[in-house]
C-alpha cells in the first residue's frame, strides 16, 4: 500500500515513557485497498488523568484518531498503545468509554434497561466485578443524569439522550474514554454543565480524550490542546486559569481570530 504523501506533521509535547497512551512514530489513517489516504503521524504519551482536547475542522482526521485508539481502525504503520497494549486488546480487557458523535439508542428502551444492558456487556466481558447498583449509580452520579431513567428514550431530550450514553459509557469505569463532539447539539448551559462533569473525571484519575471543533469550548477544561489545521497538528500544553483570555493567549497566531 502506497499512503497518500499529504501527512501532518505533530509536533508533540515531551513524550511520558510511563503514559497510558504512548505513539511512537504512529501514522495514523485510511487504510484502503483503493484510495488509502495518511492523515497524520504522531510520537508522543498521555498520562492518566488528563483531558486532551483534539481540535480541527471537519475532514481533518480527529474521528480517524479516535476510531483508532480505540482499535476498531487499524493503524497505518508504527505503534499506538493503551496501556501496554494494542487498542483493542486494551478495550478487550480493560474497557474503553465511547460516546461517538452520532449515536442512536433504541426508542423503547428505558434507560434503566440500556444501563444494565451495559453492565452486563462488561461483566461479560471480565472487566467488572463491581455489583449492578454501585456501578450504575456512580456511572449516573458522573454523567449528570438527573432525570426519571424509567422512560422511553424517544420521550428523552437531546441532551438527556447524550448524558444517558455517556453514563451507558461510564458502567464499566474505564480509565480512558473518547468522545467525538461532545457539545454538539447541546445548549449553552448543557455545555458548561458537561465540562465541569469532565473535569470532575479527570480529577478522578479518568483520562479524556475529546474531538472538538471549537477551540474555545473543551480547550476551557483542557489540560493539552492538540490543534490540527492545514496538514499540520501543534500540541499545547495549557496553563494559568480557565478563562477565554488565558486560553487565547497561549494559542498560535493564527488560532485567536
Amino acid at each position: 500500500m502506497t499512503p497518500n504523501p499529504t501527512r501532518l506533521v505533530v509536533d508533540v509535547s515531551p513524550a511520558v515513557a510511563a503514559g497510558l497512551v504512548v505513539a511512537r512514530d504512529a501514522t495514523i489513517g485510511i487504510v484502503s485497498r483503493s484510495s488509502p489516504r495518511t492523515l497524520f503521524t504522531c510520537t508522543g504519551a498521555i498520562t492518566p488523568g488528563r483531558i486532551i482536547a483534539l481540535v480541527g475542522v471537519n475532514g481533518a482526521g480527529k474521528s480517524t484518531f479516535l476510531r483508532t485508539l480505540a482499535g476498531f481502525s487499524p493503524l497505518v504503520s508504527g505503534t499506538l498503545t493503551v496501556g501496554g497494549l494494542s487498542p483493542s486488546e486494551y478495550r478487550a480487557t480493560h474497557g474503553i468509554g465511547i460516546l461517538p458523535e452520532s449515536f442512536a439508542l433504541p426508542r423503547e428502551a428505558t434507560g434503566w434497561e440500556l444501563l444494565d444492558l451495559s453492565h452486563l456487556a462488561a461483566t461479560t466481558g471480565g472487566r467488572h466485578t463491581t455489583p449492578p447498583s454501585d456501578a450504575i449509580d456512580a456511572a449516573i452520579a458522573a454523567a449528570g443524569v438527573d432525570f426519571p431513567l424509567d422512560q422511553a428514550v424517544h420521550r428523552l431530550s437531546n441532551g438527556m439522550r447524550q448524558r444517558l450514553a455517556l453514563a451507558m459509557a461510564l458502567v464499566p469505569k474505564p480509565q480512558l474514554v473518547l468522545l467525538d463532539e461532545p457539545e454538539s447539539g447541546l445548549d449553552p448551559t448543557q455545555r458548561v454543565a458537561l465540562r465541569e462533569r469532565l473535569r470532575a473525571m479527570a480529577l478522578a484519575g479518568t483520562t479524556l480524550i475529546i474531538s472538538s471543533h471549537d477551540v474555545s469550548g473543551i480547550g476551557l477544561v483542557a489540560d493539552e490542546m492538540w490543534l490540527v489545521d492545514d496538514g499540520r497538528v501543534t500540541i499545547i500544553t495549557l496553563h494559568g486559569d480557565r478563562s477565554l483570555e488565558a486560553l487565547y493567549a497561549q494559542l498560535p497566531p493564527a488560532w485567536r481570530a
